[in-house]
């Protein structure tokens, strides 16, 4: 009895932060879209361009990853060509690509900066997070409790 309460609490606590966490990165995508129209560019995780632009190295990463995603589900519809995907699922594919991406671009550029550090350890935690949360079904990390 006391082991069920544990793994309700725990489930209740992680639905919680998923709840939050999910939100909270779509509304930094969202906006950091928008604000690029402003020339306020910024990028992952909570950086500003000042000189007006990204690092070349941070697009080939988001341009990398957005290749490997659409790779990845081109082969996932030959394999299934009538599966269909929750978009949790496309977030944490690209974010598992991005990740890969950026660690295969910071070793052949050999950037071995706080700053890069930062933002690949942020999107592990991000993807962990993710992760977790995609692995429960849909109707159990959306409904009340």
């Amino acid at each position: 009895m006391k082991l069920d309460r544990q793994r309700l609490e725990t489930s209740t606590m992680v639905k919680t932060v998923i709840r939050i966490f999910i939100p909270v990165v779509g509304l930094w995508f969202f906006c950091a879209g928008l604000l690029s129209f402003f020339d306020v560019n910024i990028f992952w995780p909570i950086f500003y361009a000042q000189d007006g632009g990204v690092p070349l190295h941070r697009l080939y990463i988001a341009r990398n990853g957005v290749f490997l995603t659409f790779g990845f589900y081109c082969f996932m519809f030959l394999w299934d060509p009538y599966r269909q995907y929750r978009p949790v699922h496309f977030l944490k594919t690209y974010l598992t690509m991005a990740l890969l991406s950026a660690l295969l671009v910071t070793v052949k550029r050999g950037l071995y900066v706080p700053t890069e550090m930062v933002s690949i350890g942020v999107g592990f935690l991000a993807l962990f997070i993710i992760h977790y949360g995609a692995k429960m079904t849909y109707s159990r990390l959306f409904e009340d409790n």
